[in-house]
């Protein structure tokens, strides 16, 4: 049997299309042709080629060949060197597996890859049992003949001529206007058969001729697209990890698809072969890849949206992928298409090939066993398209929110990072509204856009083409979203006008036209939480329903960033303690009994400090009549161990027998052995111990007064305490070393308070290096890897302490430094002089964190402001924090922020009232303590909880696994 090569090979029928290359399976997309042999093929379009290395040529097995013995290999040049094989430098072949009737039946109708590829994937079993009420399991199953009218032999009604065309049409032979099913068969067929059969038949051969057509479509585009881009020199997108991603978010897995089409047409043709003219079914066929590819096509036409706007903002970003967009368009194949109508191929194909079975199912005879079969195939393709439509409606939110926050402009220097990276970030609603300035009156139109984290107000600016959305207002996170009342009585307001009239139509659009120039304007209130009305504002919706849209959108978005919260909660804050501190009330008279019951009200919790003994875990806390000692896994336990009022802090130190108890009291440091402490929690006695200092008691500081605050904990590799005294005019650090000696005899339960004086003045604290002087507005000490920090108004000073007097790397480095910036940098300097310091944490590499009461900013080893001076604003007044590597706690009174320390992200936030931070040595993990208002009873009095923030982790982390928390660089100084 001899065949003619394509006549219109190069204009898009029967055109070669390119293999992939082993990068393409690397980065998920297909590559049939990987491991074989492979040869060189100039790009075949002609001049719409894109220039560039040429790709690979497919394996000479898989060419197109004659049927039946003796077949020859079709040449597009060359010489014969065999009867079964050629030598040649060019071919002409279609796609191999696809247009090939023996390649088909060999690559994807085996019956184990059939019986492969029909189970891939796991069905549903309501799927599953449909696909079984058809004859057969495969892609094919046995035909039937046609029933209606006149019984009518098939056999011998078309010609052997036929049979060639019929394979002519498969392989993109035939002219396109000879591509009709009733130019396929005789005209006594077509007269003996029905209307509707004419018609049916003629639909059947149309679903077969596009799904053709739609392979050949999706192996364009990884011929003129995919592999040009991977192979361009230079790159048209750079660095290569760029590529690799674009092509992932253009592309998605297209490859998968038309893979599976590949299976669907190599049926279709089979059948076509088989029973043309008169094909009884192809519904078993659809209905095998629909279960197949429901997977597939759910990921791809959920990504869609994405895919077209990552393509659009490529090609106004990248000149040089423009440049290749349009020369890919001259490419005879693509028929004038772009890119984004073959990427789009996908996402229409399942409706068109719904609407052609339909059309096929009302031209099927009602008793005929195609009937049934279609209906249960049209059931599957619809479902698959109704579950991916809410998938479309996610996705084009989120190129709508990309879109929005690429053309955000925010404040000169602020840094507000929405996370936008983050795969639940969605765009809840957004709208025009108004708001009316309280002093002047004017109106101000804005870009209102609640997202699922941050409400944002915007004005829009349009500028050369170009749209950006001025941040008019700092954007509030919904956590701090407070909402006001919906039900304000609707006010006018008035219409301006321009010359060209240009805003009169668009207020009138926004607002209505209820009279010549007044528009209807309806009110909402909304405020910031944390800011006690300092940023409350009045919108204004240009209808009541706008505004009903406006109040349903944010409770929802409210609600359910709630419920994210609390589900993904970085920190868990749990309540050790509850009604065991209280204080009362003025409601209580001064003779109440509750006033004379030892202990009953003790005041709000001061400060607390954790140790270890003998593998229990034990908490001291401290308050207004003194400190409670008890295990801290029984609250309950806690028993006043020390007559010591008003403790302003404690810390422990060392471990086990040789541990102490660090107390500032009174303007003195105070130690006392953590055994003879841990003793009280055991003991059923409720009776402090005398803190005399012969019994148990020592001091750790030679000033016995005006001792303001310390810090105890590691420093260089040694365990040191900080404390300062206050001047007049300034504050002096004095740094000691702990040391401890081994105890001559553990103690036990019956050793007597004063045998323990023996043994704990074994442990001393020695001088460690020399004083050294700041501000007296010192608020607190802060302990780096190995230097002291100490926040003082508006800087920091930091100092590395050594037993040298005069050495030079004791001098005192104040941050941040603004003695070599810019002018561009006086904006932030200012803010920064203008704002008290609350501390310092390194963040990795040499940067810090230098955190005051409202910003952040981030500066170098040396104290100069960096990342171009930015900073970022927190939502509360801070007045104490802990860092928890990547995150820092932010405490003020109401809540607590918890951020990422390297971007400012605001990933938690914790409310409460009369939040304290109570705990002094701050380990690098293991729960935080916390003290916060309770309930309050006019009868009791009001209680104060204790409290532990715990760090939670994914739950995907194994319980074997721990998290290793990065090292904190060396401040260098």
């Amino acid at each position: 049997m001899s065949r003619r090569r394509p006549e219109n090979y190069g204009s898009g029928r029967g055109q070669a299309t390119i293999p992939q290359s082993t990068l393409m399976s690397q980065i998920g997309l297909w590559n049939p042709f990987s491991g074989q042999q492979q040869r060189t093929l100039p790009h075949p379009g002609g001049p719409g080629s894109y220039p560039g290395p040429p790709p690979p040529l497919p394996p000479r097995d898989l060419f197109i060949s004659d049927s039946g013995p003796g077949n020859r290999r079709r040449p597009l040049s060359g010489t014969q060197t065999g009867e079964n094989e050629t030598t040649t430098e060019f071919w002409a072949f279609p796609q191999p597996g696809v247009f090939s009737p023996d390649a088909l039946d060999a690559q994807f109708l085996s019956p184990e890859s059939m019986q492969r590829n029909s189970v891939s994937s796991d069905y549903s079993s309501h799927f599953a049992s449909e696909r079984s009420s058809l004859s057969g399991g495969s892609f094919e199953t046995t035909p039937t003949d046609y029933k209606g009218g006149d019984e009518l032999s098939i056999q011998g009604s078309h010609t052997h001529a036929q049979d060639e065309r019929i394979e002519e049409f498969q392989e993109g032979a035939l002219p396109e206007e000879d591509e009709e099913w009733h130019k396929l068969c005789s005209p006594e067929l077509r007269n003996s058969l029905p209307k509707s059969e004419v018609q049916r038949q003629s639909t059947i051969f149309e679903v077969i001729k596009s799904e053709r057509d739609y392979v050949l479509d999706l192996q364009m585009i990884e011929s003129i697209f995919i592999m040009p881009l991977l192979s361009s020199d230079p790159p048209i997108i750079s660095p290569h990890i760029a590529l690799e991603a674009f092509i992932k978010d253009v592309f998605s897995n297209v490859g998968e698809i038309e893979k599976i089409h590949q299976m669907m047409v190599a049926s279709l043709f089979r059948r076509q072969r088989k029973e043309h003219p008169i094909i009884a079914s192809i519904a078993d066929i659809v209905l095998d890849a629909s279960l197949s590819f429901q997977e597939q096509y759910e990921v791809y036409i959920k990504h869609y949206p994405i895919a077209e706007g990552r393509h659009r903002r490529e090609l106004k970003e990248n000149p040089a992928y423009a440049r290749f967009i349009e020369h890919a368009a001259q490419d005879t194949r693509t028929r004038k298409r772009d890119l984004i109508t073959l990427i789009s191929r996908p996402v229409t194909r399942l409706p068109r090939l719904a609407l052609m079975l339909e059309h096929i199912q009302k031209l099927t005879l009602p008793d005929h066993s195609d009937h049934e079969n279609l209906s249960i195939t049209l059931n599957v393709l619809n479902q698959l398209l109704k579950s991916t439509q809410p998938g479309i409606a996610a996705a084009e939110g989120k190129v709508k929110l990309r879109n929005m926050i690429e053309a955000l402009v925010f404040e000169k220097g602020e840094v507000i990072d929405l996370d936008p990276s983050n795969e639940n970030r969605t765009l809840v609603y957004t709208g025009p509204l108004a708001r009316q300035e309280v002093k002047s009156k004017s109106w101000t139109d804005l870009e209102v856009s609640l997202l699922d984290n941050y409400l944002l107000m915007t004005r829009r600016h349009d500028h050369s083409g170009l749209v950006q959305f001025v941040v008019v207002s700092r954007p509030i996170p919904l956590e701090f979203l407070q909402l006001g009342s919906f039900r304000l009585p609707a006010e006018s307001r008035k219409v301006p006008t321009s010359p060209d009239g240009e805003t009169r139509s668009r207020l009138t659009s926004l607002f209505g036209n209820n009279t010549k120039d007044q528009a209807a304007a309806f009110p909402f209130a909304i405020s910031h939480k944390a800011l006690d009305g300092r940023r409350s504002y009045t919108l204004y919706a240009n209808s009541d329903s706008v505004r009903r849209k406006w109040m349903d959108s944010l409770n929802d978005a409210i609600g359910l960033r709630e419920a994210q919260q609390q589900a993904n909660r970085l920190f868990a804050v749990e309540t050790l303690a509850d009604n065991m501190f209280r204080s009362p009330t003025v409601a209580v008279p001064p003779g109440s009994p509750l006033r004379k019951k030892p202990n009953y009200y003790t005041g709000k919790i001061t400060c607390a400090a954790r140790f270890a003994l003998s593998g229990r875990n034990y908490i001291a806390v401290g308050c207004a009549v003194g400190v409670f000692v008890g295990y801290a896994s029984q609250p309950k336990s806690l028993r006043k161990a020390l007559d010591l009022p008003n403790p302003v802090a404690l810390a422990s130190l060392g471990a086990e027998e040789d541990g102490q108890l660090i107390v500032l009291q009174d303007g003195k440091l105070i130690s006392f052995p953590l055994e003879v402490l841990a003793r009280t929690a055991t003991s059923d006695a409720n009776q402090a111990l005398p803190t005399l200092p012969g019994v148990a008691a020592k001091s750790v500081a030679a000033h016995e007064a005006g001792i303001s605050m310390m810090v105890a904990g590691p420093l260089a590799d040694h365990t040191v305490v900080c404390y300062a005294v206050k001047h007049f005019r300034h504050a002096t650090i004095h740094t000691l070393e702990y040391v401890a000696v081994q105890a001559s005899a553990p103690l036990s339960r019956t050793t007597s308070l004063t045998a323990t004086t023996a043994s704990s003045t074994q442990n001393s604290f020695r001088r460690y290096a020399p004083s050294f002087h700041v501000p007296k507005e010192a608020s607190r000490i802060v302990l780096l890897p190995s230097a002291i920090a100490v926040p003082a108004g508006s800087s920091v000073a930091i100092v590395r302490p050594t037993l040298h007097e005069n050495a030079h790397d004791r001098r005192v480095i104040t941050v941040p430094d603004f003695a070599s910036c810019n002018a561009a940098a006086m904006t932030l300097k200012n803010r920064c002089q203008s704002s008290t310091t609350v501390g310092i944490i390194p963040c990795g590499g040499s940067e810090s964190l230098l955190i005051y009461d409202s910003f952040g900013v981030w500066v170098s080893k040396y104290g100069y402001p960096t990342r171009g001076r930015q900073y970022v604003r927190w939502e509360t007044h801070v007045v104490s924090y802990v860092s928890r590597s990547p995150y820092v706690l932010l405490i003020s009174p109401r809540w607590i922020e918890i951020r990422n320390i390297q971007t400012g992200r605001l990933e938690q936030v914790v409310p409460g009232e009369d939040i304290r931070h109570i705990q002094l040595a701050e380990p690098n993990n293991g729960a935080l303590l916390l003290a916060m208002k309770g309930e309050t009873d006019v009868s009791t009095g009001m209680t104060d909880k204790l409290l532990e923030a715990l760090e939670t982790r994914p739950l995907s982390i194994g319980e074997n696994e721990t998290f290793s928390d990065p090292q904190w660089g060396e401040w260098d100084v």
